[in-house]
């Protein structure tokens, strides 16, 4: 049973009057649901810079035409990146001199035009 959801319509538009791309991501929590909700917050945002960052450095994510590895590096960064601040953030608690271990299971989609993105990651 997932902890956290999100969806999130029209999160990206490749701009000029260009596609708009649909979120969707369902987070399951592993030591408690405290990751899985960070994960609904944040997850999608960090997707955003990271594509405008794919963007600027190759010139687009790619359709499916392109083959869309812009995809999978933009969600393979965002996925560091949001797991980075899980461990830094002091989402993983301290209890007797030991870190607990906590993280979130992670379906994420982005729908849009020729694009059907898929990606998971089995622990932020």
């Amino acid at each position: 049973m997932e902890d956290a959801v999100r969806a999130e319509q029209g999160f990206w538009s490749d701009g000029g009057g260009g596609e708009s791309y649909d979120f969707y991501g369902v987070y399951e929590g592993h030591g408690g649901a405290r990751v899985a909700e960070v994960c609904r917050e944040r997850l999608h945002r960090v997707l955003v810079e990271e594509i405008e960052i794919e963007n600027c450095s190759t010139g687009g994510v790619g359709g499916a035409a392109g083959g869309g590895g812009g995809w999978e590096r933009a969600m393979k960064r965002c996925f560091a990146k949001v797991d980075e601040e899980v461990v830094s953030g002091g989402w993983c608690w301290k209890e007797n001199g030991a870190v607990n271990t906590v993280g979130s299971t992670t379906v994420v989609a982005v729908v849009g035009g020729d694009v059907v993105a898929v990606a998971t990651t089995p622990e932020l």
